[in-house]
């Protein structure tokens, strides 16, 4: 059951995270300014801004992807060794300072040619520098355009509607100046690249997500429980590194050096391979119980003692036991409260053990063990 859940429960954060990253549409707070229809989005960690959104509709009739953000040493690195193409518009300030996500060729000569175009995404940056935000990009996407900033110094709370005056209308001259230079353009202006990159770093999210929500799940579960866990993390380890390599590879094959290449690559090695690990642990626990159809063993043990750790959000409830496999002179064993208060120092309990269908031992439960006469 868990096994098919797992599953699931992948193909279903997967397709969700997809979806999400492809449409771009964040939920936000509506609001106006100077007659401009905007939205904003402020999010919080730990009752601090993390970061902000503010965006409106993008002026434009042609379906747009485009975005920009601050060039860093790491997207200097990748086209230094050649990984990554980004298109330079011939402009040292410009090009030092301004990464340019995108792979089309009309838009990347329209921000070439267009002087004004330069100098109102320079604005759009000094803005953010004058209301003492960082600048994390700006996003054209399904006729929308907007910012992602937060503040240099987390005391502080933003005025939205002060950022705004100078935000949106500049984002609004953006959107105009594009769709003027766009305007005798008929065919889509969407980034070739776009969705096979979002296609990457969805498979990404999911596997992240949910292997870590059935991580999370699996430490709350007392039983059944693994045995052996360095072997089912070895196996995971493996594993997770053959499946980032193949998708690895699948994304040199499907991006080739485009812009996004590394942005890909650098989410593949961080988040994705977390999940690849995390979500095929999962997914072999599950298959290592699920599937066994060994006999089970059993053994007896005696508690010697009892103890609790306390977290700030959590307790765990612990006793220690002879250490049936016999590696050390005690074991200490993770059970749930309500046994935790059954079980006394001194007791008998039995260990239900299996060989399990991958070969790493498992435990289904454990019980007072009560000897017939």
């Amino acid at each position: 059951m868990w096994f098919i859940f797992g599953v699931i429960s992948l193909i279903a954060f997967t397709a969700y995270f997809g979806k999400k990253r492809h449409d771009s549409n964040w939920a936000g707070t509506p609001a106006s300014i100077q007659g401009i229809r905007y939205t904003h989005q402020t999010i919080y960690n730990k009752h601090k801004v993390s970061y902000m959104q503010l965006g409106c509709i993008a002026n434009s009739n042609s379906k747009i992807d485009f975005s920009i953000k601050p060039e860093t040493k790491l997207d200097k690195l990748f086209k230094l060794i050649g990984i990554s193409v980004e298109h330079q518009v011939g402009k040292d300030a410009f090009d030092k300072a301004i990464y340019i996500i995108s792979d089309h060729s009309t838009i990347c000569n329209v921000l070439s040619k267009s002087n004004a175009l330069q100098n109102e995404i320079v604005g759009l940056i000094d803005a953010c520098k004058k209301h003492e935000l960082k600048f994390h990009g700006m996003h054209i996407h399904n006729q929308r355009i907007w910012v992602k900033v937060s503040p240099l110094s987390k005391k502080n709370t933003p005025n939205i509607q002060v950022i705004a005056k100078d935000i949106i209308p500049q984002l609004t001259l953006i959107s105009d100046l594009l769709l003027a230079s766009l305007s005798h353009v008929e065919s889509s202006m969407r980034d070739p690249f776009y969705f096979r990159a979002g296609l990457f770093l969805a498979v990404s999210t999911g596997m992240a997500v949910m292997g870590g929500i059935h991580i999370f799940t699996l430490v709350l579960l007392k039983e059944p429980f693994i045995l052996e866990v360095n072997k089912l993390f070895t196996m995971s380890l493996v594993l997770g590194s053959l499946i980032i390599g193949i998708l690895t590879l699948m994304m040199f094959a499907f991006l080739g050096r485009s812009a996004r290449t590394h942005l890909v690559l650098i989410e593949l090695l961080t988040i994705g391979y977390f999940g690849a690990i995390s979500s095929t642990l999962t997914l072999a626990r599950d298959i290592n119980i699920e599937w066994d159809s060994s006999s089970s063993t059993k053994y007896v043990v005696q508690v010697h003692n009892k103890t609790i750790s306390r977290g700030r959000r959590s307790t765990t409830y612990y006793v220690h036991v002879d250490d049936w496999t016999g590696r050390k002179h005690q074991k200490r064993i993770s059970i749930s409260g309500s046994k935790y208060r059954s079980f006394n120092i001194g007791d008998k309990l039995e260990i239900d053990q299996h060989d399990g269908y991958l070969g790493i031992k498992w435990v289904n439960e454990i019980n007072s063990y009560s000897q017939d006469f």
